[in-house]
């Protein structure tokens, strides 16, 4: 049983790449496939997305090299020496299969016997398939920073005017501000959590670790207190 499940896991993880061709049109990519010992995973693209929209450059340049170096729209054509290199990923051991689809309309599909590394290294970062927490935790972190910030500009703005000297502005000021109380101290234990989590990998994690640590201490001195909707 154990020497079963060694073969399993030693069976090369293949890649596969679908695209379409269109008279007079970029090359789209239509989906891409990542199949295991135990796995297969597909995600598809909508209608418009280009090769350098999905691939860093060496897939992509290596992609379009294989569709200029085609003879025959419809084939079926092997190239076991073909190697793509990007960083962190190697493709290998190419089939490329094409089909006409009416017209000027064609399907290729490209399969790799073999890949190294990891598959995020194959896509565009802003793909998302190499989002990391870190990168997560840094987004929110501005956002609630911004949520925070503005709510306190506002009271400055308010008090320079002379708005608290009369109440009912400010009582209606003070509604607009606890309608969100919920929201900000949501916003802010969340990203107490996300920055809290080590990350050694992640060498701007302490930016984040320090704006959370702003935001306890002012919630300490008692500058961030919230409003709870009732207290007014």
């Amino acid at each position: 049983m154990m020497q079963d499940r060694s073969i399993g896991d030693a069976t090369p993880r293949k890649f596969m790449i679908n695209l379409h061709l269109e008279a007079e049109r970029e090359p789209e990519v239509r989906s891409c496939e990542i199949i295991g010992s135990r796995f297969r995973n597909r995600t598809s693209f909508g209608r418009g997305v280009t090769i350098e929209d999905v691939f860093v450059a060496p897939i992509a340049e290596g992609l379009r090299a294989c569709l200029r170096d085609r003879e025959d729209p419809i084939q079926i054509l092997s190239l076991p020496d073909f190697v793509i290199e990007a960083p962190g990923i190697t493709l290998s051991g190419a089939q490329i299969v094409a089909t006409q689809n009416g017209g000027q309309v064609c399907n290729i599909l490209f399969r790799f016997r073999f890949f190294l590394g990891g598959v995020n290294n194959a896509f565009q970062r802003d793909v998302g398939f190499g989002h990391s927490l870190a990168d997560d935790s840094e987004r929110i972190s501005a956002l609630v920073l911004s949520d925070l910030s503005l709510p306190i500009l506002n009271i400055c703005d308010a008090a320079r005017v002379g708005l608290f000297q009369d109440s009912r502005p400010i009582a209606t000021f003070g509604s607009k501000l606890a309608d969100r109380a919920h929201e900000l101290a949501f916003q802010i234990e969340m990203i107490k959590r996300f920055a809290q989590k080590p990350d050694p990998t992640h060498n701007s994690r302490s930016v984040t670790r320090t704006n959370a640590r702003k935001i306890e201490k002012a919630h300490a001195d008692g500058i961030l207190t919230p409003v709870r909707i009732g207290d007014r």
